[in-house]
């Protein structure tokens, strides 16, 4: 599982590579009277990024066929505006609690 990544139950074709986290902490300034400046105060954290890198390759079956069914988990329907809410299975991911993802490319 963990050099797997799964969409909705899905397998992502190809070789995966590497899946990096980000996460940024949000800040929150308040002015303060009688004193110079702002306090600064975390505020919590933003929703996040997961980047994941797979290398598609020809033994696995036609590049493009593996890229259109990476896109269809993205934009399952065509004229879709609005992203949908997916469920990630990967040893890292899984580690750090992620469950749910919103996809693009």
């Amino acid at each position: 599982m963990k050099g797997v990544i799964k969409i909705d139950g899905n397998t992502l074709p190809g070789h995966f590579e590497y899946l990096r986290v980000g996460q940024e902490i949000i800040i929150d300034e308040i002015e303060i009277q009688d004193k110079d400046g702002n306090l600064k105060q975390p505020a919590g954290y933003d929703e996040g990024v997961i980047e994941i890198q797979i290398r598609l390759i020809t033994e696995d079956g036609d590049v493009y066929g593996q890229l259109s069914s990476i896109q269809k988990l993205f934009r399952a329907r065509d004229g879709q505006i609005k992203p949908d809410i997916h469920i990630i299975s990967n040893a890292h991911a899984n580690a750090r609690g992620i469950k749910k993802c919103c996809l693009g490319i």
